[in-house]
């Protein structure tokens, strides 16, 4: 008689093990898709500071060839250079400065006007040009574009400009 019951006890332990088992595989597998979906997540959030860092990089790269390129006495056009770049930047162009070293004083009734003569290449797409033309015209500086040219290039328009910045 005690036969007659092992068999079945030992089918019901055997189904609740497998039931057991099947419960901590799932679990197991919950917990590693979400993982998966976290490293998934951490990996783009690098990648994303990775680019900030590289267009700090460049920023800071535009900054110091056009600040090195001025007058040690003329600080305001170093920073008007570092806001220039920020918009550069901001409205998704690539720069490159080359200074003209144009750089005069104009002596008028009532104070003095000083301006730079700066060439500045920029690379994107028309509409971030457009953007950073009208954030241009935001600056606290007066600017007075010279000459622009443009030119379509694999990675979008390349244009160049020459600039004059008057500070007061």
């Amino acid at each position: 008689m005690k036969k007659n019951y092992l068999l079945p006890i030992s089918i019901i332990v055997l189904l609740l093990l497998n039931a057991m088992l099947v419960y901590f595989l799932n679990t197991v597998k919950e917990k590693r898709a979400a993982s998966a979906k976290q490293l998934s997540v951490l990996q783009s959030e690098m990648l994303e500071l990775n680019k900030l860092s590289k267009n700090y990089g460049e920023i800071n790269e535009n900054y110091q060839k056009l600040s090195s390129s001025l007058p040690k006495d003329y600080g305001e056009f170093a920073a008007v250079a570092q806001e220039f770049s920020t918009i550069a930047s901001a409205s998704g162009l690539r720069m490159v400065f080359g200074a003209e070293n144009d750089v005069k004083i104009d002596v008028r009734p009532g104070g003095s006007v000083r301006h730079v003569g700066v060439t500045v290449d920029l690379v994107g797409s028309y509409p971030n040009l457009i953007d950073f033309l009208t954030k241009l015209s935001s600056m606290l500086s007066y600017i007075r574009i010279e000459q622009l040219s443009m030119e379509a290039k694999d990675e979008g328009i390349q244009s160049t400009m020459k600039l004059v910045i008057f500070m007061r």
